[in-house]
């Protein structure tokens, strides 16, 4: 919906794009792995523990940061179409 409205696809906005897909699916898969291993009750040592957890912890970062990365190049994107609109504007 956003590229129907805004048209604001390019490279950049493609890259932040891909790393958000990629911290979904390593978060996706650690809080499935993390699902798995307490309903089972399976017993895991503190390291392994906390490798679950490190790679939840990144997965979260990447999300954070490629939406965060995504939404300056969409209000990046916006005003310079408004910039541009009211310049087109003045000269007609």
């Amino acid at each position: 919906m956003l590229e129907k409205t805004f048209a604001f696809s390019n490279k950049k906005t493609n890259i932040a794009l891909i790393c958000y897909q990629v911290g979904l699916n390593i978060t996706g898969i650690m809080f499935l792995t993390r699902g798995i291993v307490q309903t089972l009750g399976i017993s895991v040592d503190s390291t392994t523990d906390a490798i679950i957890s490190g790679f939840a912890g990144i997965g979260h970062v990447i999300l954070g940061v490629s939406l965060i990365v995504f939404l300056v190049f969409l209000a990046k994107h916006i005003i310079s179409q408004k910039k541009e609109s009211g310049s087109n504007e003045e000269n007609l």
